[in-house]
């Protein structure tokens, strides 16, 4: 590991690096004044700048995977770097270590890849991390999503999923332990498995810690429960969950903390359901809206959705109390929703949940609650409008001090942003406070620009 004297010497180097990809704002970052990141402590093997965050991207439309650093005091983020990859990457995720990542892509034909995150060498322009590229496997179908446990990786998209073994040696894609199919097996051989099955197919996989497992299907309009074998890594199929509405589509789904209940996002409605987990099945509990009042739901797409820490409950409108320590901590479900056409611009709303799970409503104890604060991105957002947040703990600019706030990075497709927003739980807003188009001019044309597709915290 290199010492810290030695990192410090290259602070100013990485700074006066020409960010070849560095573009102007257009949402100005305020001054400086504001209370230092808190940041947990990350994996010995993440050597990095001080006051820095790192950040991972994909486009839809290059070959490249972009990495970003996020400066905490001057809340500068920029484009450091970039890395050949293998075709358009729409999805990203990385293990709990911090040293590989794995990708889905748009290319064809289908595959999945895996890549080690090296924190040990500075590139050539005395920045880092890099990207070392490990191995890439053939899939049936395009992927639109990739999660893993300890063990093993999963993957699904339109009529097919995945599941991968993680090589011991490497941490890479191993041997295939199963295919998982959404179509009946005789039609396989027929069905789209290009990106444009990703519309109406599979289109997520996530799992709780008790071993359950939820894949949403857009064209069957359902939730489809699986029981996890932890040793072979298998899916057992439970149930097909229907949305409570005709024509919802469920994109995608995460547990609650507790993991008593299970959040959708729709992609044709815009609605976020909450479904209580039975032990073969889920039943729907409640349904909340993205939109504002009055929105035709038809101008737009539900996207992701993603939970927060523990905050302490916003104060009620119109009146200036402190609340006190003892006091019961929310936290948030934040979802997204894009724009259908360049004309309506999409929304990401932060919904309140209660400490048993579900979202509150007006008539609960939390009355005061907006229910949710709905924000309008700059963009429709494209493709893209997808939301990771900094798994840090961070101070708010307008409560220094005050442990309240998250960062959430925000992907833009239709013009090629990439925004850091912050959430204030205390204030109950969000705010940008730095945005960077990924990259214009690509391979020489200024007239293209490398458009956002998903992007993940490092460390």
């Amino acid at each position: 590991m290199r010492s810290g004297g030695y990192v410090q010497s290259h602070v100013q180097s990485l700074m006066a690096a020409p960010y070849i990809f560095a573009s102007t704002m257009p949402y100005p970052v305020q001054g400086t004044d504001y209370a230092q990141s808190m940041i947990d402590a990350v994996p010995e093997t993440c050597i990095k700048l001080p006051n820095t965050l790192y950040l991972i991207s994909g486009s839809f439309n290059v070959i490249f995977l972009y990495i970003l650093a996020f400066n905490t005091q001057t809340r500068q983020l920029n484009v450091i770097g970039r890395t050949d990859a293998f075709g358009p990457h729409q999805y990203l995720t990385r293990n709990t270590a911090i040293d590989r990542l794995y990708t889905t892509t748009w290319a064809w034909p289908p595959t999945l890849s895996s890549w080690l995150i090296n924190w040990n060498e500075w590139d050539a322009y005395e920045r880092y991390p890099t990207l070392e590229h490990l191995n890439i496997v053939p899939i049936t179908s395009t992927s639109s999503y990739i999660t893993l446990t300890d063990s093993h990786i999963y993957s699904v998209g339109g009529p097919t999923g995945e599941v991968h073994q993680i090589d011991p040696s490497s941490k890479g894609f191993g041997e295939m332990a199963q295919q998982l199919l959404y179509v009946d097996p005789d039609e396989l051989p027929s069905e789209d498995k290009t990106r444009s099955a990703l519309r109406n197919g599979s289109h997520a996989v996530e799992f709780t810690t008790a071993g359950f497992a939820f894949v949403p299907h857009l064209g069957r309009n359902s939730i489809w429960m699986y029981k996890l074998d932890r040793l072979s890594g298998k899916l057992t199929f439970l149930s097909e969950n229907k949305s409570p509405r005709e024509g919802d589509a469920p994109r995608h789904v995460i547990p609650s903390s507790n993991e008593k209940y299970l959040y959708s996002v729709t992609e044709h409605t815009s609605f976020v359901d909450v479904y209580e987990i039975a032990d073969d099945h889920l039943e729907h509990r409640q349904s909340a809206s993205i939109l504002p009042p009055g929105s035709d739901q038809h101008n737009y797409r539900g996207d992701t959705l993603r939970l927060s820490r523990k905050h302490f409950p916003l104060r009620p409108p119109e009146q200036d109390i402190q609340w006190s320590e003892e006091q019961e901590p929310v936290s948030y479900l934040f979802a997204t929703t894009r724009g259908a056409t360049s004309e309506y611009k999409g929304y990401l709303a932060a919904f309140a949940i209660s400490s048993d799970g579900l979202i509150l409503n007006p008539s609960d104890q939390f009355s005061h609650l907006p229910l949710p604060h709905i924000f309008q991105t700059p963009t429709s957002g494209g493709k893209a409008n997808a939301i990771e947040l900094a798994p840090y703990k961070i101070s708010s600019r307008s409560t220094p001090g005050s442990d309240d706030a998250e960062w959430i990075v925000l992907t833009d497709s239709e013009e090629g942003w990439i925004f850091i927003v912050e959430w204030s739980g205390k204030r109950g807003s969000f705010e940008i406070i730095s945005s960077v188009l990924l990259e214009v001019g690509v391979d020489g044309d200024w007239n293209k620009r490398a458009l956002a597709s998903h992007a993940i915290w490092l460390a």
